[in-house]
């Protein structure tokens, strides 16, 4: 999986929420990950925005500090 591409699809092409359905498990068990979690973080503020849920801010490592 490609996570540049991801974040390129669901930008630019029709990403629906099952789409976002569909990655949406395996981008949450990466994020933790130091070499891909920055990639996993971009493609779920990818897939949110075009999903039209709220943007989470990942500024924090910390969930309870996340805003939404």
């Amino acid at each position: 999986m490609r996570l540049v591409s991801l974040t390129y699809l669901a930008e630019n092409f029709n990403f629906s929420w099952t789409s976002a359905e569909c990655l949406l498990s395996d981008l949450v068990d990466k994020i933790g990950d130091m070499k891909n979690g920055q990639g996993c973080k971009d493609v779920l503020t990818a897939a949110s925005e075009a999903t039209e849920f709220p943007k989470v801010s990942f500024t924090d490592k910390c969930p309870d500090k996340w805003t939404v």
